[in-house]
């Protein structure tokens, strides 16, 4: 029997300053793959290259990882400024539906990072900022059923 594909979100780099890639980070390899024996799939985190609905297809489910860029705050109705951080637009436009449409289909996925926690994390509302002060930076997280 095959072995479940997990998609991995990953994130864009510059190597040596000149060689842009979309790359995951080995721990999620690892897990996904070493732990919960399923077959990693890093997914480049860019619109231009797929879809939220080919994903759905190819995927039976998701990991959402951290990661050097924020959400935008233009995502939860606030302006940028310098304190929220680095962005990256792209992968915002991949990752904020493609959680939406796993919630609405009911397809599993995991979060360890901000792109997880699109939602108010207190109401669980579906287009509230999430709550800035307690999810920031390896703010504590606990696993639910």
């Amino acid at each position: 029997m095959a072995r479940p594909v997990v998609g991995i979100i990953g994130n864009s780099h510059l190597i040596n300053d000149q060689y842009e890639v979309h790359a995951g980070g080995q721990m999620n390899t690892e897990a996904v793959s070493g732990v919960s024996d399923c077959v990693p799939f890093i997914i480049p985190a860019d619109p231009r290259h797929l879809s939220v609905n080919e994903l759905m297809e190819v995927c039976d489910g998701f990991l959402f990882t951290g990661g050097r860029p924020n959400v935008h705050p233009e995502e939860y109705g606030e302006a940028a400024t310098e304190a929220h951080g680095a962005f990256d637009r792209a992968r915002d436009a991949i990752v904020l539906p493609l959680i939406r449409a796993c919630v609405e289909r009911g397809q599993p996925f995991f979060g360890n990072g901000g792109h997880a926690l699109p939602r108010n994390p207190r109401s669980a509302g579906p287009d509230e900022p999430p709550d800035a002060a307690r999810w920031h930076h390896r703010g504590e997280v606990r696993a639910a059923p």
